[in-house]
């Protein structure tokens, strides 16, 4: 079909790839939740302790872990019931009230958080009013439509391939923080600050911003929804008897497995709202591919299964293109809900901004009239600003500058820097966030790994779109994009899909040279990807017999499930479930809880690092990370900060050092020579704190309190200065 001149636009709504009666409905659903059962089985055994006991232990992280996110989001899907009077028009109501709600209750999680109402005896019963709120709207929702209308589930042949996806993006949110994925160094951001963050705001009462710790400072709307599970489950502020932790850590950690739960079920959204919009522009045919090519792409199982907030960036970002299509609703209407979404993702990860609010800005204005632009620019502008207004508040109130740690030189201080940063603390972040290199170089990356590291060294990773975690999804968006225009009976490419393709063009830009090109910056990139391949398979399954559609329609989520699988199985050496079964207790200590004193001497001589100082030191000893700042699991007094953020070590002479820790009450010090090695070898080390500066503090002014071999091959050492006095161990080092 061409060019609509009035702006709207119809699909194709031949049949979908779906069952046609009841009966073959009811058998799909029975084979999809047959082969799902089989699938969590089969995940958690490979690299498990005994068969069995690795689907034991899932069955068991999901019972206690999995309530409060899925009443975290069915919550969310309530509360965006209060949002249907201005949906009335829409071609997909329920798709929006759910990005709608889902926006607006992180957006409270992040108010309720910041103000300090999850604290105290009563912040408990403050979490629990909006999920309660959200899950009565929703149910009487779901009541009144059972009764009135009936509800039959549409179900594709396709769904089978998609349930082999969903349990083991389960399976992989049930391992511990930290124990999966290579590609991002076992999760470092989400020891670092997506789950640290949360674990400090819940013990400290309030999210607020940390002067250790700069990504405080980030919107970090998703980092309150995790504060919020910990909040609605009673997490403790303090340690409960019979607990090492408090917080996050209490118990057995099950409300850190709960925080990944959480991004996981985002994924499941993101990738059902993708599929309503590839219904939206494509027609009902390619729904289920743009489902499965979203759940099943590698990139997306890996940081689904982790504590990070890409999938519900992605999940605000397919709502903010569903909305800008309602060509049936008033024009400033669809400006303000688009830019609502696009303020909630900026606020839930800042590069949302861009990446959200670029492409969606595209299809919003292409489907109006010039002379409505202006008034629609203003109302979306509005309601984004609107959405993100609490974190540029505080922001400001906090360091002077509202969007902080961003802006460099936009709001100096008497240092020279930008809020409360020195200037040479700003130029540090900003050349880490800035891809040094010219134009040639950013295209290079885009399809090339990186260059040899010397002559007749062996290639980089790939940072860009041919990073094996991509699968096969880019090639498949590139081909249907030249394939769409000849689809039979179609006289040129639907116009959405044109946008949608601007809008996938300006995206790469947007990576190339407003991201320091990681390959998952390219992750707002995979909803439309989805969209096009899934819009090409259907315009080349016109061109094959009805019988062969759904197995040719079935290829590329068969491939992007091979590449997903293959990448799981060859995690931890092959051993993917190493972890599975010890859980976080493993690293907190609560595992060894009940352990007689010989069986303590005997974890203590094999302890990694942080369980030794939970289970050999004791509670109040206060401990300092130097290198390292990733203490989640350290359940004793940390004192760290981030490379971004000044070090009380930092610019002073080693022979000093002691006297600040002396200052700073630190009884312990935690070295890894290791650490400093990278960041000196990346240029991200502060003043004076070198590997070579550590290792001479620590043979002149530190005496070991374990045997120096013991962590030697990690580069880690655990001494005390010479002028505090030894903390008795137990039950001995």
């Amino acid at each position: 079909m061409g060019r609509v001149r009035d702006r709207s636009f119809n699909v194709n709504q031949s049949p979908s790839i779906s069952a046609a009666n009841p009966s073959s409905r009811r058998t799909l659903l029975i084979a999809s939740g047959a082969v799902a059962l089989l699938g969590l089985v089969a995940w958690a055994t490979p690299g498990s302790l005994v068969g069995m006991v690795g689907f034991l232990t899932v069955v068991d992280r999901l019972i206690y872990g999995l309530p409060a996110p899925v009443a975290y989001i069915a919550a969310g899907m309530g509360l965006g019931r209060c949002f249907r009077p201005l949906l009335r028009g829409t071609v997909e109501p329920l798709a929006l009230q759910a990005a709608l709600g889902l926006g607006t209750l992180l957006f409270l999680s992040h108010g309720l958080a910041a103000l300090g109402l999850f604290a105290g005896g009563a912040g408990p019963y403050v979490a629990l009013t909006p999920i309660v709120a959200g899950l009565a709207l929703g149910a009487h929702q779901c009541y009144t439509a059972l009764r009135h209308r009936g509800y039959e589930p549409a179900v594709s042949p396709l769904a089978i391939i998609t349930a082999i996806g969903v349990p083991l993006l389960l399976v992989a949110a049930c391992s511990p923080p930290g124990a999966l994925w290579g590609s991002e160094f076992g999760g470092y951001d989400v020891l670092e600050y997506h789950l640290q963050l949360p674990q400090e705001w819940l013990v400290n009462g309030r999210l607020a911003p940390l002067h250790h710790n700069v990504f405080s400072y980030l919107p970090s709307y998703l980092e309150a929804g995790f504060m919020h599970i910990g909040a609605m489950t009673f997490a403790p502020q303090v340690p409960a008897r019979g607990s090492v932790g408090a917080g996050l850590l209490a118990g057995d950690g099950d409300r850190l497995i709960a925080c990944q739960m959480l991004h996981a079920l985002f994924t499941l959204v993101a990738a059902w709202l993708t599929s309503r919009l590839s219904h939206r522009v494509a027609g009902p045919r390619a729904a289920p591919i743009a489902f499965g090519l979203v759940l099943l792409t590698p990139w997306a199982i890996v940081t689904g299964s982790m504590a990070y907030n890409e999938m519900a960036l992605l999940a605000m970002l397919s709502g903010a293109l569903i909305v800008a299509m309602e060509t049936g609703i008033a024009p400033w209407r669809r400006a303000l809900l688009t830019g609502l979404l696009c303020g909630i993702a900026a606020s839930i990860k800042p590069t949302g901004l861009l990446f959200v609010g670029v492409p969606a800005g595209v299809v919003l204005l292409g489907l109006a009239r010039p002379r409505e632009w202006a008034w629609m620019v203003l109302a979306g502008s509005a309601a984004g600003v609107g959405a993100m207004f609490p974190w540029l508040l505080r922001n400001y109130v906090e360091s002077g500058n509202p969007v902080f740690p961003f802006g460099a030189g936009l709001f100096p201080n008497a240092t020279g820097g930008t809020g409360r940063w020195t200037l040479e603390q700003a130029h540090r972040y900003t050349d880490v966030l800035d891809f040094q290199g010219g134009v040639i170089d950013r295209l290079r990356l885009l399809a090339l790994p990186e260059p040899a590291a010397g002559p007749g060294g062996a290639p980089g990773a790939h940072r860009g779109m041919l990073h094996p975690q991509w699968g096969a999804i880019f090639p498949m968006t590139l081909l249907s994009i030249v394939v769409l225009p000849f689809r039979r009976g179609r006289e040129s490419l639907p116009y959405p899909l044109t946008l949608l393709t601007i809008g996938l063009g300006l995206q790469v830009v947007l990576w190339l040279f407003a991201s320091h090109l990681q390959s998952r910056f390219l992750l707002p990139l995979l909803p439309v990807c989805a969209v096009l391949s899934a819009a090409g398979v259907v315009g080349i399954c016109e061109r094959v017999p009805a019988r062969l559609r759904t197995h040719l329609a079935a290829l590329p989520l068969v491939a992007q499930l091979a590449f997903t699988v293959m990448i799981f199985l060859g995690e931890r050496q092959g051993s993917p479930n190493s972890l599975l079964v010890a859980g976080p207790g493993l690293r907190t200590g609560q595992a060894f809880d009940d352990s007689t004193e010989p069986e303590l001497r005997a974890t203590l001589d094999n302890a990694p690092p942080e369980l030794f100082i939970n289970l050999a030191l004791p509670p109040a000893t206060r401990v300092f990370l130097l290198g390292d700042a990733t203490p989640l699991y350290i359940t004793r007094p940390t004192v760290y900060s981030t490379t971004f953020d000044a070090s009380p070590l930092a610019g002073a002479a080693i022979g000093e050092w002691n006297a600040i820790f002396a200052r700073l009450r630190v009884d312990v010090v935690l070295v890894n020579l290791s650490e400093l090695t990278r960041l000196e070898r990346s240029g991200w080390n502060q003043p004076g704190i070198t590997a070579a500066a550590a290792a001479a503090w620590m043979e002149q002014y530190a005496v070991p309190i374990t045997p120096p071999q013991r962590w030697e091959r990690q580069g880690v050492y655990l001494v005390q200065p010479l002028l505090t006095p030894l903390p008795q161990a137990r039950p001995s080092s």
